[in-house]
């Protein structure tokens, strides 16, 4: 009896990893909104996953970079409002400019904002 509660249990959590598996080839290309890409986005498997907390900015305070292919990547960041957004395209060389930046909202001023978007 416990042989074969055991080999069901096996079974499910390999149907629930496989049917949870996600990655860039199989992201979608259309969201019907931000917080539904931004939480595919986390659950997904990226070649790069990184991420960096900002507190020396007062509005910005969390930024989160995922990337495939090594070149471009989404960059998402939250505000101190709590507030969550999340853009396409971003070349590693800007994350890790901003990463390294003494100020990250002056950063993300002079060489992110209004230059990558997020289409839905």
């Amino acid at each position: 009896m416990n042989y074969i509660k055991a080999h069901c249990l096996i079974a499910v959590v390999l149907i629930t990893s496989y049917c949870n598996a996600q990655d860039c080839a199989t992201m979608p290309i259309h969201f019907p909104s931000y917080d539904a890409a931004i939480s595919f986005v986390r659950r997904a498997s990226f070649k790069l996953n990184d991420a960096v907390r900002t507190y020396s900015t007062s509005w910005l305070i969390y930024a989160e970079y995922y990337c495939c292919d090594g070149y471009r990547g989404i960059f998402i960041f939250t505000t101190d409002k709590g507030y969550e957004y999340i853009m396409k395209d971003v070349p590693i060389s800007v994350w890790r400019g901003f990463k390294n930046a003494s100020d990250y909202g002056v950063y993300y001023n002079q060489h992110i904002r209004a230059k990558y978007h997020f289409p839905l």
